[in-house]
């Protein structure tokens, strides 16, 4: 028996000797554009751009492209061009924050929106995409309930809030969903993601930033269609903050009393197959990295010239209030 597993370890280690001595032979097909956006009816134009990077490019933190032109067409006519904006990264928000913005263009429902993107020493980078028609959350019903406390997060509040989201989908048509729990921030303008608990059969994806906690949720119709539906979710008080949890901060070492109204939305989104289709393969992408025996995931994909995907998405959304 021993033998045998002296006999495997030198196999695996002839193997793993084997493999260092080959060097991977990736071709280097040069850099592209990449575009990461879902514009939105509820926000101003915006998106990420950034670059591709070969597999051994170093360093990779400075991805961004702070030289491109970006033009935004409706239906063929060129409306807006980008600008550079700054946002300070936070971990909160599910996909990465716009580094180009429009001043004062929303997109609308039912309009199809073109997108050019061009920086020196790269291909054009093209893409389109059709904004959905809105589907309005009805109504939105919370109730709260106590619950027992957390052995593992002691910290958490015992304050539950049990949330259904109803809505009716369109009949005769595809549709694709997306649901997110924002909250507003005493000092910001921003309105950064609240993770949240649901167990609706409907759900299909989930989405996090670098956790397995949903601050995300996706889904088609194909089971509910032409019919209306309350999608139910919860969310701990702890994870609104003020007044589950006090998020103020300090004035001089005083709380601050500035503020006393917080504000958590919850948006319903009907997003385009192309945006559905990107989270799917990314999901896919997550579940499969770093295990060396699966298939590699290909993310999808719906730019020319270039990477990354355009999509587009009607919101709809409804909110509680806090006083305190």
């Amino acid at each position: 028996m021993k033998q045998m597993k002296y006999l495997a370890l030198l196999f695996m280690l002839l193997i793993e000797l084997t493999a260092c001595q080959n060097e991977l032979d990736i071709p280097d097909t040069g850099r592209k554009i990449v575009i990461n956006g879902l514009i939105t009816t509820d926000s101003l134009l915006n998106l990420k751009l950034s670059k591709s990077a070969y597999y051994n490019d170093m360093p990779f933190d400075y991805l961004d492209l702070d030289n491109a032109k970006a033009y935004f067409y409706e239906d063929n006519i060129l409306i807006d061009s980008l600008h550079p904006v700054e946002h300070w990264p936070r971990w909160e928000f599910v996909f990465y924050q716009s580094n180009y913005q429009s001043r004062n263009v929303f997109p609308k429902s039912a309009r199809k929106y073109n997108i050019k993107v061009m920086a020196h020493g790269y291909p054009d980078a093209t893409s389109s995409s059709i904004v959905p028609e809105l589907v309005r959350i009805i109504k939105l019903d919370t109730s709260r309930i106590l619950v027992g406390p957390d052995p593992y997060h002691p910290y958490q509040n015992n304050v539950l809030f049990l949330c259904n989201i109803n809505f009716s989908d369109p009949a005769n048509e595809s549709n694709y969903y997306m649901v997110t729990v924002s909250r507003n921030q005493y000092f910001s303008q921003i309105t950064p993601n609240v993770r949240f608990y649901s167990q609706d059969p409907i759900i299909e994806e989930r989405l996090g930033n670098f956790s397995n906690e949903t601050y995300a949720l996706a889904f088609t119709d194909k089971v509910i269609n032409g019919q209306n539906y309350n999608l139910k979710l919860s969310v701990y008080g702890s994870d609104f903050g003020m007044p589950f949890r006090d998020d103020r901060g300090t004035i001089d070492g005083v709380p601050d009393t500035t503020y006393h109204k917080k504000v958590v939305y919850f948006s319903l989104y009907s997003i385009t197959e192309d945006y559905y289709r990107y989270i799917q393969t990314l999901n896919r992408y997550k579940k499969n990295y770093g295990n060396p025996l699966t298939e590699p995931v290909l993310i999808y994909s719906n730019i020319t010239g270039g990477y990354g995907i355009f999509g587009a998405a009607a919101v709809s959304s409804d909110s509680i209030v806090f006083h305190y």
